[in-house]
């Protein structure tokens, strides 16, 4: 029988991790997008980088749903979006979030095109004025 590293084990056990977490991403945003509701949320902080996300630029933000809020995260590389104009022009603002009526802890923040195109949801003229601040928009 073969001797089995420590080592090998650790990285079967990584890549499945990773599998499993791309698999259920994947079930989560499907059931989303055939299933979804909208509201409002408001964005209330970003933040740019972070332990282990560097280049990543996050918008928080909060929602209700029957009384409850709940809280969610966008990110964006910072190729896409210009993170010193975030904290100026983005924060304090609201934009529509589609989020899962069973489950309103997945939710995605319609902020892009491609976000509203993403869940059927024609993109408003009343946000035309966001775009400005994607570098990389369609």
């Amino acid at each position: 029988m073969k001797n089995i590293k420590p080592q090998n084990i650790a990285i079967l056990f990584l890549v499945m991790a990773a599998l499993f977490i791309i698999v259920v991403g994947s079930i989560f945003k499907k059931a989303l997008i055939k299933n979804h509701k909208e509201s409002v949320a408001k964005i209330t902080e970003g933040s740019y980088g972070g332990r282990g996300h560097s280049g990543t630029i996050s918008l928080i933000f909060k929602f209700n749903v029957e009384g409850r809020e709940i809280e969610g995260n966008a990110a964006f590389n910072s190729s896409e979006l210009y993170y010193s104009d975030v904290e100026k022009f983005i924060v304090g603002k609201t934009f529509p979030v589609v989020y899962n009526p069973n489950s309103p802890h997945s939710n995605h923040l319609l902020i892009r095109k491609k976000d509203f195109e993403q869940f059927n949801v024609p993109f408003p003229d009343s946000m035309k004025w966001v775009l400005q601040y994607f570098k990389k928009e369609d």
